[in-house]
């Protein structure tokens, strides 16, 4: 019987996952050498998709072309630069190159986050909080909407209070004083903010796994009726 090369890439793929799952055994040689597997696979697979996604499109075709702009020319080799001097950083005693390098690109990420953050999350809540308002003021609201406001504001209030007692307070001990039960009611929001987060993380995690299990289950079956008898 000859298999063909999707049966044996689904073979391959169910002993690498048998491999993995004998990490429940302990740390053994058969859980190494999946991990060696898919370590070098994903390397191979980023190498592939960096250089024919990325680089070859945009750094060597664009120095290529000379119709292009001068000044977008020097930005590609501006970045082509900087990814030397980060690469080399590991490779040489002088890391002042790619630490400058380095130092720019978590300046900017950091900017990014913090312009994202703003524009995506703390801007369209305020815009929510604000439209509830703007339709009590009219007298458009119902009583479920004063209350939801309500509810909002004094539950960001509280946790405000009690992060900057926490940030501001010397060690790890609390500060007690007159506004102490805010910062209890903002310690009830926060809870309750970090467990719906755990939740919908562990009911993510659960459906992705009943989903993968479901999978190796139906490549087994497929596996076993081909090496089974005809």
């Amino acid at each position: 019987m000859t298999l063909s090369t999707d049966s044996i890439l689904m073979i391959g793929g169910f002993l690498v996952s048998l491999f993995g799952f004998s990490l429940i055994l302990g740390d053994n040689w058969l859980f190494r050498l999946a991990v060696s597997l898919l370590t070098g696979a994903l390397s191979g697979l980023l190498i592939l998709i960096l250089t024919n996604s990325v680089f070859i499109p945009y750094a060597i075709m664009p120095l290529a072309d000379g119709e292009l702009a001068g000044s977008t020319q020097l930005m590609i080799l501006f970045v082509l630069l900087a990814a030397i001097l980060l690469l080399l950083r590991n490779f040489t005693r002088s890391r002042a190159g790619g630490s400058l390098v380095l130092a720019i690109v978590f300046t900017i990420s950091v900017a990014l986050t913090i312009l994202g953050i703003v524009n995506g999350t703390l801007l369209q809540l305020y815009k929510g909080i604000l439209s509830q308002l703007l339709a009590a003021k009219e007298g458009n609201a119902t009583r479920m909407q004063w209350v939801q406001v309500v509810f909002l504001f004094a539950g960001a209030i509280s946790a405000l209070f009690y992060t900057r007692h926490y940030a501001f307070s010397k060690g790890n001990n609390p500060r007690q004083g007159k506004r102490g039960w805010i910062r209890s009611f903002g310690d009830i929001f926060v809870g309750i903010t970090l467990g719906a987060i755990f939740a919908g993380t562990l009911i993510a995690s659960a459906t992705i796994l009943v989903d993968h299990l479901t999978t190796l289950l139906e490549d087994g079956r497929v596996i076993l009726d081909l090496l089974g008898p005809k």
